[in-house]
């Protein structure tokens, strides 16, 4: 299975191909030698024309997404950026069944983790995609990132930046 570094560079070059700027943080480094461990908040950035979206990949090797996948600290550095009128997603790459990318912006995710959590579940099922939820899909060695623009331009304009 291709890694999550893999998914964010093809991310990348098709970002940039749309004339985005993408730039991915760098892992933490962890050492027993550290006295500490520095929390990366989210995997990376888009910027273009004074828009600014976060992005946290995920990769999902089976038919459901387990909430333990993503930490506390992603979920709120994500909640901060919203309340900073940005856009911050998950980017599920969903190598199970029909190889496609989920969108989710993070209050989305919350929204899942709690219903699923009344229901008595771990994880989130993936079988099916609600209307709601962003597909993203392969065409030509390249991934369809209309949907997710189209996302970030729409927070900005309910903000008044073009």
């Amino acid at each position: 299975m291709p890694k999550e570094s893999y998914f964010a560079n093809q991310m990348k070059k098709d970002f940039d191909n749309l004339g985005w700027f993408f730039h991915k943080l760098p892992d933490s480094i962890r050492s027993a030698e550290t006295r500490f461990n520095p929390v990366k908040l989210f995997d990376a950035f888009v910027l273009k024309n004074g828009m600014f979206a976060a992005i946290e990949f995920k990769m999902v090797k089976g038919p459901s997404f387990p909430f333990s996948q993503v930490r506390e600290s992603q979920v709120g550095a994500l909640l901060e950026i919203e309340k900073a009128k940005a856009p911050g997603f998950l980017f599920l790459n969903h190598r199970y069944g029909d190889n496609t990318v989920i969108v989710w912006r993070i209050q989305e995710y919350i929204d899942l983790v709690e219903y699923w959590t009344i229901r008595g579940r771990k994880s989130i099922p993936l079988q099916e995609y609600p209307e709601s939820w962003i597909i993203l899909r392969r065409e030509r060695a390249h991934w369809k990132l209309e949907k997710v623009i189209k996302e970030i331009e729409e927070k900005y304009a309910k903000c008044g930046v073009s």
